[in-house]
């Protein structure tokens, strides 16, 4: 099934909930298999067209990803 890159995939959010730390979502991604780049205290998911802010190694908020077409 494939997620509309206008929301946030619901699976992602079940994953990784708000005030998770940055090592638990990395390690939860990694065995998910979900590809992403991690930029310290950004994590971009480009398949799942979003990304995940990060504080004081505290998730804050996940974010869809505008596509440029």
């Amino acid at each position: 099934m494939s997620q509309s890159p206008l929301e946030i995939p619901h699976d992602l959010l079940q994953l990784c909930p708000i005030q998770s730390s940055i090592a638990k979502c990395l390690t939860l991604l990694r065995e998910a298999k979900i590809n992403f780049l991690n930029l310290g205290c950004l994590i971009i998911c480009p398949e799942q067209h979003c990304y995940f802010v990060f504080q004081s190694k505290q998730l804050m908020r996940i974010e869809r990803l505008d596509t440029v077409q």
